[in-house]
């Protein structure tokens, strides 16, 4: 969330009133704020990118939730979770493939995993899952052996200047679809992206997007 914004947020649980598009007068509001993200807020208070007080004010009850990675039941997870995600389809794994599916990173976490699992229940004409059943994906990022270690591939290095340029080219990408939405409407497309039309503004001369006739 952008600063500016964050005052906004910040302003509307000080007074707990907003002021809706269009018009004159506040209204009056009662609610209670839940948050979530995978962010340090701390860290980024330190680091200036997130209001100290806006911090402090929303800092109520923590509830931290580990990535399915570290879960130690994450077996009797994915079993529960393939009756609720497969339409009613019972699917159940072999023990080898529970394995795989165990040993997973999971970098998506629940939403991966939910969506492994209708593919399964969906490709799945017994509903028992085999190994050769899995994603390749998941087959292939299964943990292995200490004797298959001198096999593996070398990790593949992203450069930082790489990696900040692929990350460019996706905001810019990104930026430039919600305009095209929008019909080039900025103050539209700042709202569909949750930004400030001065950051949209910034943004556009940052990646010279200019309006179809402009130069």
């Amino acid at each position: 969330m952008p600063l500016d914004l964050q005052t906004r947020l910040l302003r509307v649980l000080a007074e707990r009133e907003v002021t809706p598009l269009g018009a004159v007068e506040p209204v009056p509001v009662n609610l209670r704020l839940i948050c979530a993200t995978h962010r340090d807020l701390a860290k980024m208070v330190d680091a200036g990118t997130f209001r100290e007080d806006l911090y402090y004010r929303i800092l109520g009850a923590r509830i931290v939730l580990p990535p399915l990675r570290l879960r130690d039941d994450l077996a009797e997870l994915i079993e529960a979770l393939a009756g609720e995600h497969t339409a009613g389809k019972p699917i159940a794994f072999s023990s080898d493939a529970l394995d795989c599916m165990v040993n997973h990173a999971w970098p998506g976490n629940i939403r991966q995993l939910a969506n492994v699992l209708r593919l399964l229940a969906l490709t799945s004409d017994d509903g028992e899952i085999a190994m050769d059943d899995l994603p390749e994906e998941i087959r292939n990022l299964a943990p292995a052996s200490a004797g298959d270690a001198d096999s593996l591939p070398a990790p593949r290095v992203v450069s930082i200047p790489n990696l900040k340029q692929s990350m460019e080219e996706v905001e810019r990408a990104r930026i430039l679809q919600a305009l095209r939405d929008c019909q080039w409407r900025v103050a539209e497309a700042a709202r569909k992206l949750g930004v400030s039309r001065a950051t949209l503004h910034r943004r556009m001369n940052d990646y010279a997007l200019l309006r179809p006739g402009e130069h």
